[in-house]
């Protein structure tokens, strides 16, 4: 027994030992830039959030609302975004400062500082854009990150259940789902189509809609991608939901938006990335801020692509206006 109780000390001894260690998990202050820019050609206005991360001793929430902890002082450092064919600079953009409030959204707060560029001409799907940021003093990059547009075709290329309304549940073949059909974009890798479905209050005076988003698609490589399968009932479940709060008396506009949102590689990477669920040391949010001094986002995305087509006109028994008429939601 004397032997175990010694070997017990000696294991505890060199335990504590090596546990004495002169080391603040709160190490020096260290500059690391957060940089968030998705392009979008069908824009009037490209915006980059530029701040940056620190590690506090003590309450992390109060430096959060000390400006100076997370943002730059204007003038301290600059953006700009090159584009490049292979290694050749064919345009330069230079992103100007200011304040933005914004309302909703994980960025939400009054009077954000932020940087922008208005374009004169749209941007070249044919090309890859590179972001830079320095630091003013020095011109020092601290921040780099490249990606490429989303192809510049059009909304054209969009097929809703090929001519037909996009809610005629009147034959055996398109009675329980919608097909939406549209060709692939270059360097699109994710797409979500949302219906946007109109109606109007007060007499047909105040004209409403409410998005319905009808999940994703990955691109599958194929000249058109397909989203099949999006049914009756789960279209008019999710519309009872989006209205649910609004009694009012409502008319049913038999019109409807469809649109297809569209993202970049970078982009899908990081909305994958970004679910975690929860922090821990084996988990890591993606970044494509690629000189290693930085984190964020660079990448790119379409949100423009729609086309207006007819819902279902008839007032048959089977037809989506009685549908309507089912869900409590006030039609006449």
């Amino acid at each position: 027994m004397k032997k175990i109780s010694l070997l017990l000390s000696i294991i505890v001894l060199f335990t504590f030992q090596a546990c004495k260690v002169d080391f603040s998990p709160n190490a020096e202050w260290k500059e690391i830039p957060i940089v968030f820019c998705v392009l979008d050609q069908d824009e009037d206005t490209i915006w980059a959030r530029v701040q940056r991360c620190y590690l506090p001793n003590g309450d992390i929430q109060e430096p959060a609302m000390i400006s100076d902890s997370i943002n730059f002082p204007q003038g301290y450092i600059t953006v700009d975004m090159l584009a490049m064919n292979g290694n050749s600079v064919v345009d330069s953009f230079h992103f100007d400062y200011t304040t933005k409030t914004i309302d909703t959204g994980s960025f939400a707060r009054e009077n954000q500082p932020m940087y922008y560029y208005v374009p004169s001409r749209k941007l070249d799907s044919a090309v890859t854009y590179r972001l830079i940021v320095r630091h003013t003093a020095g011109r020092d990059i601290i921040a780099e990150a490249t990606t490429n547009l989303i192809s510049n075709e059009n909304s054209e290329l969009l097929y809703v259940n090929h001519g037909r309304p996009l809610f005629s549940f009147q034959s055996s073949q398109s009675r329980n789902q919608y097909n939406i059909q549209w060709n692939g974009l270059t360097n699109a890798r994710r797409y979500e189509p949302v219906i946007r479905f109109y109606y109007s209050e007060n007499s047909g005076q105040d004209t409403l809609y409410a998005d319905i988003p009808c999940g994703s698609v990955l691109h599958n490589g194929s000249s058109y991608v397909q989203m099949l399968y999006y049914g009756q009932h789960l279209f008019l479940a999710d519309l009872k939901e989006a209205l649910k709060d609004d009694p009012a008396p409502k008319n049913y506009l038999k019109t409807v938006d469809v649109f297809i949102t569209a993202c970049n590689e970078d982009l899908n990477a990081y909305i994958n990335s970004s679910s975690i669920g929860g922090v821990d040391q084996f988990h890591r949010t993606y970044s494509n801020i690629n000189n290693g001094k930085g984190i964020g986002i660079f990448a790119a995305r379409r949100t423009h692509l729609h086309q207006t087509i007819d819902a279902d006109p008839s007032n048959g028994p089977r037809s989506l206006y009685q549908e309507l008429l089912k869900l409590g939601l006030n039609f006449q």
